[in-house]
């Protein structure tokens, strides 16, 4: 028989919370044998679990109960309440799942401690901190801390890559006909490109993308020679990527949870002089898998553009986009999402 019997029972039947708001409920402890208790303790915590490593964080305790000693047949009620972490939303996927925890534990020194946890569910709620209403580039959402390095270190480690760059700078005498070739098709397909479509000028003004929400997209180029294109796409693709071990050991498991190409164009024949200045709306899927970026777990959203030209070289654009609860970008004046750009394109329903 366990020391003590512990239950948690949160104040929503549902257990689910939006982000900032308060988590609230009753902790009850049964003591079943005569102990010292150095404290009761409460955590919660979100973390990830599935086929990578865990990562987690949001880590919030308090203090229950002080040192004591509990006594056979005593029952305990303590009430709790926290506020919920505003991200990473709860997530149930193929090789990645996000849950949110709380935990309670009785200390017992010198002893396993008698410790129960329960789940709950976070929803969109709050906007994160981070988001400063800006749109054209990515949040990081867990800044890694800097690191301090002492005079000594910083000397071993500067030391430590001059003789690492001299030894590759052996190795890569070796391959730089390589890496020449490769910089040569790069640069020849790019001339090929430019003599059919000049610069293409591509304008994606919104990195941060709200679930539900159309993208805009704007392209422009002046056509230098008479070309048939076959039409212009977009896809997009969203990807978990989750790694579990170390080292040699190291393995990922990838899982596309969505992919759609969306037509731009259909085929036509791009004259020579012509100026091509169009603006396009991409509508993104109603999804939870939100845009995700630890250390072992990743749900990573990306959008290709491409022109398609027979039988040549295509032109091809590919960006990262964090996908993010439409709740985190409405207008903070008006309630209503941020208005995207003219002339939606027309598409089946999403799977």
């Amino acid at each position: 028989m366990s020391k003590c019997d512990i239950s948690i029972k949160f104040d929503r039947p549902d257990r689910t919370y939006r982000g900032g708001e308060t988590v609230s409920g009753e902790v009850h402890v049964q003591v079943n044998k005569d102990i010292t208790s150095d404290g009761i303790h409460l955590t919660s915590f979100w973390k990830t679990h599935g086929y990578g490593n865990t990562d987690g964080g949001g880590d919030h305790s308090e203090t229950l109960a002080d040192k004591s000693q509990l006594t056979a047949g005593q029952t305990m009620t303590f009430p709790f309440s926290f506020v919920a972490d505003r991200q990473p939303m709860t997530y149930h996927g193929h090789h990645i799942n996000v849950d949110h925890y709380v935990k309670v534990a009785v200390d017992v020194p010198w002893a396993f401690d008698p410790k129960a946890e329960e789940e709950f569910i976070l929803v969109p709620g709050e906007r994160p901190s981070e988001m400063t209403g800006k749109r054209d580039e990515i949040i990081d959402f867990t800044p890694e801390t800097p690191t301090q390095l002492t005079a000594g270190c910083k000397t071993a480690l500067y030391i430590f890559l001059a003789v690492m760059l001299l030894a590759l700078s052996v190795v890569l005498i070796w391959f730089l006909p390589i890496a020449l070739l490769v910089l040569g098709g790069i640069w020849v397909r790019k001339k090929m490109l430019a003599s059919r479509l000049g610069e293409v000028e591509l304008k994606t003004p919104h990195l941060l993308v709200g679930a539900g929400e159309d993208w805009p997209v704007e392209l422009k180029f002046t056509v230098k020679k008479t070309c048939q294109i076959n039409g212009i796409q977009v896809k997009i693709r969203c990807r978990e990527s989750a790694t579990s071990g170390s080292g040699t050991n190291r393995t990922t498991g990838r899982h596309t949870v969505f992919e759609k190409v969306h037509m731009l164009e259909t085929a036509t024949q791009l004259t020579a002089g012509e100026l091509f200045d169009k603006s396009y709306s991409v509508p993104f899927p109603e999804t939870r898998a939100y845009s995700l970026d630890e250390s072992s777990n990743d749900i990573e959203w990306t959008v290709e553009v491409r022109i398609d030209i027979p039988v040549f070289p295509d032109w091809t654009n590919k960006q990262t986009v964090q996908l993010l609860p439409i709740e985190f970008l409405e207008d903070a004046g008006t309630g209503q999402p941020v208005a995207a750009a003219p002339d939606p394109v027309a598409a089946t329903p999403d799977p």
